[in-house]
Order: C-alpha cells, then sequence, then structure tokens
C-alpha cells in the first residue's frame, strides 16, 4: 500500500509536468517571435552597441533556438531528440537561418545579408546538438547507476 503522504508530491510533478507541456510550444513562438524582430529591427546597433559581436548574437540567439526545440521535446515526448528529430531540427533551424538572412535585404528593413551570420546561426545550432547530446548521455548514464527503486511496500 502508497503513502499517502506520497500522493500530493505526485499530484504536484504532474501538475508541473501538465503546466510545462501546456507552455512548451507557446515558448517557443515567442522566442521565434522575438528572434525574428531581433534579427529584422532596422539599424540595430542603436540598440546593441558597435561593442558587442554582431557573430556572437547570431551564434547566441540560434544555439537558443535549438535549444527550446529540444526542450519542448523533452517536456512533451519525456526523451530528448532522436536522431531523426536531430537532423530535422537542425534542418528547420538551418533552413530558417538561410530565410533570416535573405529577408534582411529587404530594402525597408535596412539590413544586410552575411553569410557569415548563418555559418554562425548554423555553429550554435551544432553546439547545442552537442550539448543537448552531452546531456541526454548523461541522464541516461544516471539513470543506469542508479539503484530501481521498489514500488512496493514490505
Amino acid at each position: 500500500m502508497s503513502n499517502p503522504a506520497d500522493q500530493p508530491a505526485k499530484t504536484d510533478g504532474h501538475r508541473i509536468s501538465s503546466f510545462l507541456k501546456m507552455v512548451a510550444t507557446p515558448a517557443i513562438a515567442v522566442y521565434w517571435l522575438a528572434l525574428y524582430v531581433g534579427t529584422h529591427i532596422p539599424n540595430p546597433d542603436m540598440l546593441i552597441g558597435p561593442h558587442v559581436s554582431d557573430k556572437v548574437l547570431h551564434f547566441s540567439a540560434y544555439f537558443g533556438l535549438y535549444l527550446v526545440l529540444a526542450v519542448r521535446i523533452r517536456i512533451v515526448h519525456e526523451a530528448w531528440p532522436t536522431m531523426r528529430q536531430t537532423v530535422i531540427l537542425a534542418a528547420m533551424t538551418s533552413l530558417y537561418s538561410a530565410f533570416d538572412e535573405i529577408t534582411q535585404g529587404i530594402p525597408i528593413i535596412n539590413r544586410h545579408p552575411d553569410i557569415m551570420d548563418a555559418v554562425a546561426d548554423c555553429a550554435g545550432v551544432v553546439t547545442a546538438i552537442f550539448v543537448v547530446g552531452i546531456v541526454d548521455w548523461a541522464e541516461k548514464r544516471t539513470r543506469a547507476a542508479s539503484p530501481v527503486e521498489d514500488s512496493t511496500d514490505s
């Protein structure tokens, strides 16, 4: 028989899991919209200043984009992205990077497309893939090393 004191913890965990599943997709939409707006603001030097490297911003933004997509998969499917999902996410974010750079060339936006920005974007994605892979490996290793809990009381 289970201990009644364990029930609230399970209920709270379920509530948190349900909440995270509910907000995961909208969080990606907000991040992606912010990314689009941030890369299409005319004359961004007035906002970020010349002392911040454009390539670092691109790397960080796309590192974050891949990361929020992977975390959503982790939350919704309770597992990190599979190899197939990783390839799809990498292709999707890389294609978006190209779209992002091309649309910056629209005259009214007053931005300049740069192939090196796209390279920085892809470097951020690849780095995030490695980070997620390391976290996935560490989680699996930790689960394999931990003793199996007995769910029945003696």
